[in-house]
């Protein structure tokens, strides 16, 4: 089971903590640059649609992937038309429908491909399939931290959000870490309290990546005849590699 389906209904309650509205707009700023609308999209890990209203709204054609039910719920009724939303995995899309050659840009933002793709020989199969999901002159957008920048092998945080009279905070940390294939697990808990401060709510996850280097990234996308263009947005230190057919 996706831990986005433990931990969803909080989700935009502490995704707003990191990824507030300004980086949201910022980061479709950056679409908007790579390919102008009415461009065909494919967001893969859409979550509760962050991006992917947004870039409908100003003309964008989309479809989005997402695994957890729980989070698809949480798009606003009507917002994007029900059949250009897929509860499958990336794996299994083909099996949807016929979306060959249909996407003139496919974009996984804030770890997906880390949630993805845990060895290179993973990270080699998700870019065939994006080849053969994407039109010629097609277009990959890669948004992940920058594990240069932090120490993600023994990362450990709190970031807290105060609705409606409730203080949700998630407690996250990094339990286990292979040195061999750079994978970490970290342990999530979101504790909720109400406003007098008893709790009301407790939800543990688990969640496991492979923190990707923009190098790794580059050599395998540029051995398979990609290339590639780096892109920085203000507000934080991530990284953007576009990939370009």
């Amino acid at each position: 089971m996706s831990s986005y389906n433990i931990s969803g209904k909080y989700y935009n309650d502490l995704t707003s903590l990191v990824k507030g509205e300004e980086l949201t707009w910022l980061e479709i700023e950056l679409v908007k640059k790579i390919l102008e609308p009415p461009s065909t999209l494919l967001d893969i890990g859409a979550g509760t649609g962050r991006h992917l209203i947004p870039l409908f709204q100003i003309g964008y054609k989309v479809y989005g992937i997402e695994e957890s039910n729980l989070m698809l719920s949480f798009f606003e009724s009507g917002k994007i038309p029900f059949d250009q939303l897929f509860l499958v995995s990336f794996w299994d899309f083909n099996k949807r429908g016929n979306f060959n050659s249909s996407f003139d840009l496919i974009t996984l933002f804030w770890n997906t491909l880390n949630e993805l793709a845990f060895t290179k020989r993973d990270l080699r199969k998700f870019l065939i399939k994006c080849i053969k999901l994407l039109k010629p002159n097609g277009k990959i957008l890669i948004n992940s931290d920058n594990p240069n920048n932090f120490d993600y092998k023994h990362l450990k945080y709190n970031a807290s959000s105060v609705k409606d009279g409730k203080t949700i905070t998630l407690f996250s940390s990094v339990k286990r870490f292979n040195p061999f294939r750079n994978l970490t697990v970290t342990e999530e808990l979101i504790e909720v309290k109400d406003n007098n401060g008893k709790i009301i709510d407790k939800i543990y996850s688990n969640l496991k990546q492979r923190w990707w280097f923009k190098d790794e990234i580059t050599q395998l996308a540029e051995d398979m005849g990609f290339r590639i263009k780096g892109h920085s947005i203000p507000l934080n230190n991530e990284m953007y590699l576009e990939l370009c057919l």
